[in-house]
Formats: structure tokens, C-alpha cells, sequence
């Protein structure tokens, strides 16, 4: 279809059928995995790994002075629902836009160099 192609253009995609919901194409790119589906539904899902700093007192916690991004592989056309968990790390959700969600990434212990990362998944519409 000319919306999904117009969108997605430098990504990887495939049909799909999953039963009586048929997904219209999937793929991924640098940021993440995408599945746009006939009725309008995206699911997008990845994860993003970092090296932090997570030097900054914060009550019993620390955290890192530099915020993280999750940014989707294929933009929604409004606000997704996302559900994230910090692999070895706590998260606080900041910002949510159709592109992207930014975090606040806390530990129990104050810590350098450390090897963090977010695993996340979006739900929302790529189109109206």
C-alpha cells in the first residue's frame, strides 16, 4: 500500500499473516523491530544498550545525569503506550511522543562505566 511505503522506505519489511489478523508488513532497522498491522495497530519493540554513569545521589538511589532515548523504528501517528524494564537498572519514564520516550536511569549503588540497557515495547497506530 502507498501509506506504508511512503513510511518506509529505508526499512526492512515483509508480509505477514498471523491467523485472522493479518500483520501488513514487518521489519526493522538501527532502532528496532516494527509489525504495522491491516486495522491500523503498530507494535514496535527493541532494545537499547549504553554504558552509564549513574553517579548522582538521589535519596537512597543514583542516577544518570544523561537521559536515554528509546527511539521507534517507524513513528506513530499519536502517543504509544509503552512498557519498559532497565536490564540491571531502575527507569523512570520522562517524555513519550510519537518518535521516541526518554528515561531517567537510576541504580541502588552508585556506579561508572557500567554496561545498562532498556528493553522496551510500544503499542499505538501507525495510521488514523
Amino acid at each position: 500500500p502507498a501509506e506504508i511505503g511512503a513510511s518506509a522506505t529505508s526499512h526492512t519489511h515483509t508480509p505477514l499473516s498471523l491467523g485472522a489478523e493479518s500483520a501488513i508488513v514487518y521489519g526493522s532497522n538501527a532502532n528496532g523491530n516494527y509489525i504495522k498491522y491491516a486495522n491500523g495497530t503498530m507494535v514496535c519493540y527493541g532494545t537499547v544498550n549504553f554504558t552509564s554513569n549513574v553517579t548522582v545521589a538521589f535519596g537512597a538511589m543514583y542516577y544518570d545525569a544523561t537521559q536515554r532515548a528509546v527511539t521507534y523504528p517507524v513513528a506513530f501517528v499519536g502517543n504509544p503506550h509503552v512498557v519498559a524494564t532497565g536490564h540491571d537498572c531502575f527507569l523512570v519514564s520522562l517524555v513519550t511522543n510519537t518518535t521516541k520516550t526518554n528515561y531517567w536511569v537510576y541504580k541502588a549503588g552508585s556506579a561508572t562505566g557500567v554496561y545498562l540497557g532498556i528493553i522496551w515495547t510500544a503499542y499505538g497506530r501507525w495510521k488514523a
